[in-house]
This record gives structure tokens, sequence and C-alpha cells, in this order.
């Protein structure tokens, strides 16, 4: 099942609004890590951890075995449980082949006793040929009589400082980091999301809650319009403040409650005077919304560097039931000379159909379509660029009396 990622703020949108938002990320920093060996760090008691980050940079995870075949087995007659005068056969313990092992890795020793399966973690510290040097009771085991022929599992390998591994079973968090490098002081260690998948992540949610806010009348999602002399289409500004300010206060509610409300009520309040509570008043009106006047078009200045401008349009279009008409300068000058290219809706896209052109005269200009422009000044330059947003004066309105929002057929 496909899983939504529309929004209609962006993480700039989001900083523009809420400058100290990074300050409010979701992660936890770690401490009371042990040194247990070496390289090895252990902090207890984490809970679940999926990603770790070390001054804000992701680390690697460490290799992972299985629980399917083992490695290699047991081969002496015993490995003692508790510590005594017969060191040997309490921290050195040979295998039947050690050539699958390395240095560092935390190995499983496991054998079925009856109806009981006797497991035990434990680290490998040194390798001498198929014997080795091991760190007893590690991930939350403790030491047991080990039988000869009991099974060898790889639990978990590091191959470069600054892999971790979490045991859920133990809930413990293994850390491979320098001895000289202290995980509680010298560095930063945090778990949690990814900070930009963690923001995108919040942005859809606002975006889903946004539109659940607004009345039905609206369309889900808002489709987003031309605004002023915006070439491209964009989402209105007051949508684009309400999902970010809707995300600003997930994001914040865990560490600053009251601030989260501050910014949820500038969505959405019991006085109504939220973005949202004045959208579906009628008091605010977004751009997509049409306006009885569009028949003749709304001039947008794209470009204009020269002093002749697009100061009037006239008619009543007839082509598509919406339209962008491009005007663009090809040839340089007054009326008489300045020419502009015009191109309309055509082969499925905007501006997909170039027309001929226009000699700019200075009176009422046909453009295409039942449309009519005036220009006015003195020279228009290579490059300035005019649009005309238009819709079918055919359109009929229907339903005056529905909030501020006309339907059309």
């Amino acid at each position: 099942m496909a899983v939504s990622d529309f929004k209609y703020a962006t993480q700039r949108d989001l900083k523009d609004i809420i400058p100290n938002i990074d300050s409010y990320d979701s992660k936890e920093i770690i401490r009371d890590f042990n040194n247990i060996t070496g390289s090895v760090w252990i902090a207890h008691n984490t809970g679940l951890i999926t990603n770790l980050f070390s001054n804000g940079e992701k680390l690697e995870v460490a290799v992972s075995g299985t629980s399917g075949n083992s490695l290699t087995t047991t081969n002496q007659a015993l490995l003692d449980n508790i510590i005594d005068n017969d060191t040997i056969n309490y921290n050195t313990l040979a295998v039947s082949d050690a050539s699958g092992l390395q240095l560092g890795d935390f190995i499983k020793l496991q054998y079925v006793s009856g109806d009981i399966t006797v497991v035990e973690q434990v680290q490998i510290e040194a390798i001498d040929t198929n014997t080795l040097t091991i760190k007893r009771g590690m991930l939350g085991t403790t030491p047991k009589s080990i039988i000869n022929g009991a099974n060898v599992h790889l639990t978990v390998r590091v191959t470069e400082n600054n892999q971790w591994y979490y045991d859920a079973y133990s809930d413990q968090l293994i850390l491979f980091s320098p001895a000289s490098r202290n995980p509680n002081d010298d560095v930063l260690i945090e778990t949690g999301e990814d900070y930009k998948t963690y923001v995108n992540r919040m942005l859809v949610n606002g975006a889903k809650e946004l539109s659940s806010l607004l009345d039905a009348k609206f369309p889900r999602p808002i489709p987003p319009a031309h605004l002023d002399i915006a070439s491209d289409p964009e989402y209105d500004y007051c949508i684009i403040r309400a999902n970010a300010l809707l995300t600003a206060s997930y994001m914040i509610q865990t560490k600053d409650l009251e601030y989260a409300e501050q910014l949820y009520n500038q969505v959405t309040n019991t006085e109504k005077t939220g973005i949202v509570d004045r959208l579906n008043d009628g008091h605010i009106k977004l751009a997509f919304e049409v306006d009885k006047t569009d028949s003749s078009g709304d001039i947008v200045e794209i470009v204009n560097t020269g002093s002749m401008k697009l100061v009037e349009t006239w008619g009543e279009w007839r082509g598509e039931r919406f339209d962008r008409v491009k005007l663009t300068c090809t040839t340089q000058g007054a009326y008489g000379v300045a020419i502009c290219s015009v191109k309309k809706f055509g082969n499925d896209q905007l501006y997909g159909e170039t027309l001929d052109t226009l000699t700019v005269s200075g009176g009422m200009d046909e453009i295409c379509n039942g449309l009519y422009a005036r220009f006015s000044g003195n020279t228009m330059n290579v490059g300035d660029e005019f649009d005309i947003v238009v819709r079918n004066h055919n359109i009929a309105e229907t339903n005056t009396n529905a909030y501020s929002v006309g339907l059309y057929r």
C-alpha cells in the first residue's frame, strides 16, 4: 500500500517560519557507557535503537549474525562457569575451526540439555589458531558450563570503530569506539530518527491534519495557483504557513507544551481567529477560487526590463476553461517595431502551442481566442515577458451563497 508523502510546506518554509525549529530535534542523548574492553563500550537499558549518531553523523550498524547454522563447535571437555584456580577452562575456549571468527566478535555458545537450551554470549579478545581468549557472560547472559561440541554462532561483528549494535534481548547498546574517545564526554552519542526524514514525516502529518481541519467545500489537497508574478504554480502562503505551524507544534510539544499550543492556536482556536478558522468562514480567499472578472484576463508581469508594460486586457476568452497566455518580446523596439511571441495551452500542456507573433501597436492588439491587450510605454526589451491568466466566460456560477467559494460549470 502506497503511503502519501504530500505536503504543502518544505523544510525551508518550516525554518523560515520557526527559525529555532532545529533545537527541537527528536533525538535523545545516550550516556552512562561503560568501557568493557579495548574499544568496546556498552550502555544498558537504552530502549529500542534503530539509528545512532555521533556528533550528528549517522553511524554504521555492525554486522549481526543469524540464528541459522553455527560457524563451528566447541572442542574441549568443559568450559567452566566459575573463576577458580583452573582459569584455563574459564576464559580460554578451544573450537573446532576458528577461521570464520574475528577478534572482537560477540559469539553465542549454545547446546541443549534435556528440555533446556543453554545459552551464553561471550566476546573474543584474542585468537591463537583455534584457541580463543574470551570475555564471559556478555549481552545480559551469565557464565554457563559449556560442554564439548556446543554450537558457536556469530552474534555481532564489528569491522571498524564507530560501528554499533543493539541487543534487544539484554536491552544493551554496544558501541565500538577507541578507548581514548569516551562516548560519555568526548562525543555526543544520540539515538533517534534522521532529522531530515523526521521533519519530512512531520510535514506530511501536518498537511494531513490541515486537510481534515478545512471544511468539505475545499478540494483535498488544495490546488496550487499562479500567484502574483510567479511563472510556476505555488500554494497560497497561508496554507504553507498553516502546514508549518502544525508541524512545529508536533515537534515542540514534548519539550515545550505551552509553546506548541501557541503555534497550534495560530491555525485554529476556540475564538475562531486562526488561519483555518478564517478560511472556513470565508474571511480568507485562496487563489484557486474563481474570480468573476477573469474572462478578460488577469495580468502577471514576469520579466520587465524595458519601459513598456502590459497595462490592460479586454474581451471575453473563448478558449480553454483555464489558460495562461504568455507574451514574450523577441524583437526590441517601440510601437510598430516590438514583436512578441504568443503561447497558449496546447498539446496537453500549458504554453504548449505557439501562435503567430504579435506586433505591438499601442492600441488594443488582438492576442487570440477573443482576448485583446494593450501595452503602454516607450520601449520593450527582448526577453520581457507577460502572462495573461484567463478563464472561459461561458462558465456559469451556480451557488453564490456557498460561503465565499463559487462553484462553476
